[in-house]
């Protein structure tokens, strides 16, 4: 729980209960227009159903499952790649054409195929990657930043259209720092996003971008992680971390995420849709990874990837059988589901095109995926889990 404190430096004591029951109590110090902050973890390990959870008082429903179905929970967003970012031809022009008003509306929509979590894909992004060697005076941002010169996107602040989206359906929001093109992120980054959108309650967690090989350990990719985790956990200590790597994972990066607090959850990259894997490796992947997270009381969620590549550009997945084949994107998440906790996808925009609505981001064969999916999830309505597995 965080609370921000206008008034003089006082002593704050906070009470946590689960079903009228006293599980911690914590007494902090909280500065003169400062943030405080209190933790309490509980395991609800064979507790599902229904509780209630309390802080001082103030009660609000949670619901344990006692196990996940086959189904996507969220997705990235993308808000507008490099202009010289070849595999996103087909999307860029029509994301960065999106208004403000357009973003709130796409989120919205993204609702009617079960949206709960929406991350953010490079908040901070270049104009020009240069094939991964930029120039720090591309370097741009998609929001109101004093550090960096605003995007060439036509929206003002889609990051606040989606956080205020989010307070409305009741969406979780990931804000991303960093680039997966080369700005790893500075410290600066994580203040001035904090004060511009810590306010937000849908401001869930924060995704660090810096996509890092766990094939091919690099331990200073991963120390890099470490301290932007140390910064969030000085900034936000509520708010978890998520980290997206990608390959089958190695005994040295197994070693190193036992024994460094780097992240709170664990996103690896399904690497379907790109073919690095194929789905019975992405379910080896998820095994190994819930194992060793299990132990050090990590969380684990799935990435699934929503796109193949044609000819070299990114398009909504038609390998396989596309959505319904016997390796396509349905396979992909009933792969990973017996050890994710949640499950995402690389992405909504550019893949998940929403009936009707403009402009139409991936063409028509977005469209297709978007209703494929939408049909899936209505036999939910109308069958067994079992039914819907077979």
């Amino acid at each position: 729980v965080q609370g921000y404190n206008g008034g003089d430096d006082c002593e704050v004591s906070v009470t946590f209960k689960i079903d009228n029951e006293v599980t911690e109590t914590k007494n902090i110090t909280v500065c003169k227009n400062e943030y405080g902050f209190a933790l309490c973890r509980v395991s609800m390990a064979a507790r599902a159903g229904k509780h209630i959870v309390s802080v001082n008082d103030v009660e609000t429903e949670l619901t344990v499952l006692s196990k996940s179905l086959p189904k996507l929970d969220g997705g990235f967003a993308m808000i507008g790649p490099p202009n010289d970012r070849i595999p996103v031809n087909a999307l860029r022009e029509d994301l960065k054409s999106f208004t403000d008003d357009q973003w709130k509306e796409y989120i919205k929509r993204l609702t009617e195929i079960g949206c709960e979590c929406i991350i953010f894909h490079n908040c901070q992004e270049y104009l020009i990657y240069n094939n991964f060697k930029p120039s720090p005076g591309d370097l741009t941002a998609h929001y109101p930043s004093k550090l960096y010169p605003k995007s060439d996107i036509k929206a003002d602040d889609p990051i606040k259209d989606v956080l205020e989206v989010g307070e409305e359906y009741g969406i979780k929001v990931f804000l991303s720092v960093g680039n997966c093109y080369g700005h790893t992120a500075c410290d600066d980054d994580f203040y001035e996003m904090f004060e511009l959108y810590g306010k937000y309650k849908s401001f869930y967690g924060w995704y660090l971008s810096n996509e890092v090989n766990m094939k091919v350990f690099n331990p200073e990719a991963w120390e890099t992680l470490k301290h932007q985790a140390e910064v969030i956990r000085k900034i936000s200590p509520v708010k978890p971390v998520l980290i997206s790597p990608f390959e089958f994972p190695g005994e040295e990066t197994i070693e190193y995420i036992k024994q460094n607090n780097v992240f709170d959850i664990m996103m690896p990259q399904d690497c379907v849709g790109q073919g690095r894997l194929n789905i019975n490796e992405s379910h080896d992947m998820h095994k190994k990874l819930k194992s060793a997270c299990d132990e050090v009381n990590k969380h684990l969620w799935a990435n699934c990837e929503a796109f193949n590549f044609k000819d070299g550009i990114l398009v909504p997945r038609y390998k396989d059988g596309g959505m319904n084949g016997e390796n396509g994107f349905i396979a992909q998440i009933q792969a990973v589901r017996p050890y994710a906790e949640k499950i995402m996808n690389f992405a909504y925009t550019g893949f998940f095109a929403p009936t009707g609505f403009t402009p139409e981001v991936g063409g028509k064969a977005a469209v297709k995926q978007f209703e494929d999916y939408l049909e899936y999830l209505s036999l939910y309505k109308n069958s067994s889990e079992e039914e819907v597995m077979n």
